[in-house]
């Protein structure tokens, strides 16, 4: 293949998208967290913590006590369905929402994203576990109702945003770690951070679910640099051949995108019916 010069980024593309070709560890977390980049493409271009800030401590117990399966392996509060009432000793932490600052006093967004996370987490499991509890105990009844009303401890840190859960920001590309950071974005190496059933167990259907989005969007940066070349080269009056190349990246990207799909499909599905962990009551 003819090797073609890379078109220099044009200042209209410069303009709408300053972070495009910055290195992602040079960023600052006051950014959104999904500013985009070459090098991550639609991935944050830092990944989520596992830990909030301190004055957030209580959130984050709950989060960790509220799968039905919990790291551990032992029942969570939505096993037991007790998550209703061990929301109410939630305190009410909005005032230190508007705390997450960086260093030089600009909104932490990084943080501010990690905390909305949990936030839609909690907020979504206490709505929907009367629903969870009357499919588990006679899913022929079906869901029934959920409940129609937040507790304010929940929803007032979410005034600002609506109170719902966000793919990216919350339930997928938000809510990954890595169990050995040395061994980089491999599926087997990936982890979720907050789960409903039984997702902390990287070989649930739940965790496969999640971690094959994951999986897929680690390859869409070639999807930026490709449409970018594209853009560009046509901006600037650039050769057929350099538009080519970059569809050519593109499509590629595509590709494997589109492996990670497909291979990963037997992980979508569980392999045996949905079902409780016991618990000394059962």
């Amino acid at each position: 293949m003819t090797q073609t010069k890379v078109p220099p980024t044009s200042s209209t593309t410069v303009k709408r998208f300053p972070h495009i070709h910055d290195d992602p560890a040079t960023l600052p977390k006051s950014l959104d967290p999904f500013t985009i980049t070459t090098s991550t493409g639609f991935l944050p271009f830092i990944m989520s913590p596992t830990k909030l800030p301190d004055a957030f401590k209580p959130l984050e117990s709950l989060l960790e006590r509220l799968p039905v399966e919990k790291l551990d392996g032992t029942p969570g509060l939505l096993a037991t369905y007790e998550l209703g009432p061990a929301v109410q000793e939630l305190p009410d932490l909005t005032a230190e929402v508007d705390k997450l600052v960086t260093a030089d006093g600009s909104p932490d967004l990084y943080a501010v994203t990690a905390v909305f996370r949990d936030y839609s987490f909690l907020a979504s499991s206490y709505l929907l576990e009367p629903c969870w509890e009357n499919w588990s105990k006679n899913p022929d009844k079906g869901y029934g109702l959920g409940r129609d009303v937040l507790p304010r401890a929940v929803a007032c840190p979410m005034l600002d945003i609506p109170p719902f859960m966000s793919y990216a920001a919350a339930y997928s590309l938000f809510n990954y770690t890595l169990a050995d950071p040395k061994k980089g974005l491999v599926y087997d190496n990936l982890r979720l951070v907050r789960a409903f059933e039984h997702g902390l167990n990287p070989k649930s259907s739940e965790a496969g679910f999640i971690l094959t989005h994951i999986d897929m969007v680690k390859d869409s940066n070639g999807l930026i640099s490709g449409a970018l070349k594209v853009v560009d080269t046509i901006e600037q009056g650039g050769s057929r051949a350099e538009v080519n190349d970059g569809f050519r990246e593109i499509l590629s990207s595509m590709e494997k995108i589109e492996a990670c799909m497909e291979g990963k499909q037997p992980s979508l599905y569980p392999t045996k019916p949905l079902t409780q962990p016991k618990t000394n009551s059962s």
